[in-house]
Formats: structure tokens, C-alpha cells, sequence
């Protein structure tokens, strides 16, 4: 629906249009599964789809976490959760390999259930692998109780380009990605 209106009809754009919109990297969520369920400390498998519409790869490497996010704010986050994966792995296909893009290319986590049972929002997320601004383990632990990386910034994370994906930022601004849905963690 990118080149559609409200309607579904489609609409005229220019090549500046087309080249503003893709210039750089443009990862998109094709899409993604997950048990619903899992018990607590056990290993599950996600599998999201992912392809880049842009004419260019991440210039940074970037590591692949999770975090599980509560209604009440709080959330716990899981790093290295995808440790094989690097974005900039997925190359660009928008203007080189259509059928390629539409098809995307499939990244498989084996994650590790948190040990808090509930209801929670299972969010993806491609933080940069040494963030910009360090800060001292000390402060980070203080200001970040929830055990996101120290110097992280919510704003350096990737989102992905989809219209309807929806997209979390922790309360306290050190992490943010596109939500997933959700996942129950039981005893």
C-alpha cells in the first residue's frame, strides 16, 4: 500500500519521490512467528523476514536484541539474542532484484524466555553494536535497571519502514524497536 491511498488507488509518483524514499538503507518487516507461549527460562524459536527496499546497507554494524515489553511500562531486555545476525548482511534489492526484495531473507533466533511470567509485547530490535556516546558501567546500571547496553540511545536504533509496524520506546529513551506482537510467559 506505499504507492496507494486511503482508497487502494494507486498514485502517480515522480523518480525524485521514488529516489527520496529509498536513498540509504530501507528495512522492512515481511514478517515473523513465535510461539505464543513459552515457559519461563525456556529456549523458543523466532523467525522474522526481513528485506531492504533501500539502495544502500547500514554503513554500522548492528546486533539483533529483544526485549519484552509490560503495559506498565517496564520491560526487560535481552541482548545478544541474535548474535549470528548483522543487518548489513541483508543486501540492497530494491533496484537490482525485485523478486529477491519481495521474498526478503529470513534471520532464525533461538531466544531464551525471561523468568517473568505474564503477558508481554515481544519487540525486535537492531541497537548499533558500539554505541556513539559511551557511558560508565556505574551510571548506566543506575539510570538502566532494565540492562540496556550503557550509552545506548532509542533515536540510533533502526526502525523498520513499514506504514503498519508498530513501534515501542522504552520510558526511559535507552531502546526502542518495531513490536512484534504478543507472547506469554508461563511457569
Amino acid at each position: 500500500g506505499y504507492f496507494s491511498d486511503s482508497k487502494g488507488n494507486a498514485v502517480p509518483r515522480s523518480a525524485f519521490d521514488y529516489l527520496r524514499d529509498h536513498l540509504g538503507y530501507r528495512y522492512e518487516l515481511i514478517s515473523a512467528s513465535w510461539p505464543s507461549s513459552v515457559k519461563q527460562g525456556a529456549t523458543y524459536e523466532l523467525r522474522i523476514r526481513v528485506t531492504n527496499r533501500g539502495f544502500a546497507s547500514c554503513p554500522t554494524a548492528r546486533t539483533f536484541d529483544l526485549a519484552y515489553a509490560q503495559k506498565s511500562g517496564r520491560y526487560i531486555y535481552s541482548p545478544g539474542a541474535g548474535e549470528n545476525v548483522d543487518i548489513r548482511t541483508i543486501p540492497p534489492a530494491a533496484a537490482l532484484q525485485p523478486e529477491v526484495a519481495n521474498q526478503g531473507q529470513e534471520i532464525i533466533c533461538n531466544a531464551v524466555a525471561p523468568n517473568a511470567p505474564g503477558k508481554h509485547q515481544l519487540v525486535v530490535m537492531f541497537p548499533e553494536a558500539a554505541p556513539a556516546k559511551p557511558v560508565s558501567a556505574k551510571k548506566s546500571a543506575a539510570a538502566n535497571p532494565s540492562g540496556a547496553p550503557a550509552g545506548a540511545d532509542a533515536r540510533n536504533y533502526i526502525r523498520f519502514a513499514n506504514r503498519d509496524a508498530p513501534y515501542w520506546v522504552a520510558q526511559d529513551r535507552t531502546c526502542a524497536g518495531a513490536i512484534l506482537g504478543e507472547i506469554e510467559i508461563t511457569r
